[in-house]
This record gives structure tokens, sequence and C-alpha cells, in this order.
């Protein structure tokens, strides 16, 4: 017997069998295996190209998460890095940084005219804050050689700060100069070593914070960021003679 008539007559007694089923049970189990069969076939396709696309949506979520918050932070880096460069003549270089989504957060830097120490500094929202001033000041009077260093009284503190769920302990530097002066000519005489300790920083950009204690009054020579000598000069003098600045 040929190959081919023994698989015809194979096929003959399968639909003949499959024939007597369906007379007797009025079901022809086969087909209904088959329709079976592909119905799950169906369905397992549907379920597949669902977690398909499932993961395909979460990988583009992920995706523009990321390149949102990417955005956000690196827009934020940008703009503190310049508002740094505006006090330090583009000296200033990123290193690091730790924000949230919306890329605000804590940010350091370093400067080259410091020896590349480092700048701290955060934003929250619309408030940028660094302690560039403090950061300068403290390096440049820790290498300052002057006569009358020693008049001068060092207060150093660190500021804890807060953005969204983090906290940074120890953040941005406080850094004051204190003199006291029991005579006029003693406060004069101070006056001129804060104005040798501006000179020798050579940073018209950076505000020092220095105060002169002398009887009631707290007087603050240096108010604002590239005052000349004179200035500085006049300011004592305002601020002693004018009632407002008691303590």
């Amino acid at each position: 017997m040929s190959e081919d008539k023994e698989w015809k007559e194979i096929k003959n007694e399968i639909e003949s069998k499959d024939a007597e089923i369906v007379e007797k049970y009025g079901i022809d189990i086969r087909k209904k295996f088959i329709d079976i069969t592909n119905k799950e076939n169906i369905l397992k396709k549907k379920r597949r190209n669902f977690i398909i696309k499932i993961i395909y949506d979460l990988l583009v979520f992920v995706l523009i998460t990321y390149l949102i918050y990417y955005f956000n932070s690196y827009n934020n880096q940008v703009k503190m890095l310049k508002q740094l460069d505006s006090y330090s003549r583009n000296n200033i270089e990123f290193t690091s940084s730790d924000t949230n989504f919306w890329g605000n957060g804590f940010f350091e830097y370093t400067s080259k005219v410091t020896n590349n120490n480092v700048i701290h500094a955060y934003i929250d929202n619309k408030v940028y804050e660094s302690d560039i001033n403090e950061r300068y000041c403290k390096y440049f009077f820790e290498k300052w050689e002057d006569k009358d260093k020693n008049l001068f009284k060092v207060v150093e503190t660190y500021t804890d700060y807060t953005v969204g769920w983090k906290t940074k302990k120890g953040w941005l530097l406080n850094y004051d100069l204190y003199l006291y002066a029991n005579t006029m000519e003693e406060l004069l005489y101070e006056t001129e070593a804060c104005i040798r300790f501006l000179e020798y920083m050579n940073q018209p950009t950076i505000l020092v914070n220095c105060y002169i204690q002398m009887e009631d009054k707290l007087i603050r020579p240096i108010t604002a960021s590239g005052q000349a000598p004179e200035l500085v000069r006049k300011n004592v003098i305002y601020q002693y003679y004018n009632p407002i600045f008691n303590n």
C-alpha cells in the first residue's frame, strides 16, 4: 500500500469516527477542540499584546519623566551657575546636584579663585540662595596676614536647609567678622583694618559681613559689595551718629 493511500484511509477513518460522534452526541468534538484552541490562542495573543503595550507605555512614561527631571535640574543648575558667575567673573564650575522632579534642591560648585573650595547653593521654586560671599570671605580671611588680624572675632556657623522632603545638615556657611571699639579713635582704626581686608580680597562683587560693636551700636562698615574705602569710612561715621543703629 502506498503512503498516500494509507494516509487517505487514516483520514477517512478519523472523519468516519467524527461523524459517528456527531450523530450520537450531536457535537463535533474535534471541531469544538479546534475552536477552543483557536480562542485560547486569540486570548493569549491579546494578553501578550496588552502586556507589551503596558510595558511600552511604562517605558515611555519613565523616559518622559526622566527627561523632564533632567531638564528641570539642568535648567536650575545653569541658572544658579550664571548667578554665581556674576559674583566671581566666570570662575565657577558645577560639581554635583541633589534635586527633585521639578529641579528644586541642592547644588554644589567650586571656584578657581578659592583654590577649588566648595560653594553650596539651593533652589526652592524661585528662591535662589548660596554661600559664595561667606566661602570667599572665609578663604581670604584665613590667608590674610595683617598686624591687626587678631582684633577680629570670627563667628562661623552652618545652617540646615530643607527643600521639599530633603534636608541638608549644615548646608550653608554663615561667616561674620566682629570688632569691638571703646573710643572713636579705636572705631576709626578698626575701620581701616576692614578696608585693608577688602583691598586684600580684591573681590568687588563679594559682600563681607563685618561689624564693629561700640557702646550700644552695632556698626556695619561694609553695606554693599564693591564699596570704595571713602564710602566705608562715611558709613561708619553715619551709623555712629544715627540713633537707628542703636542695639
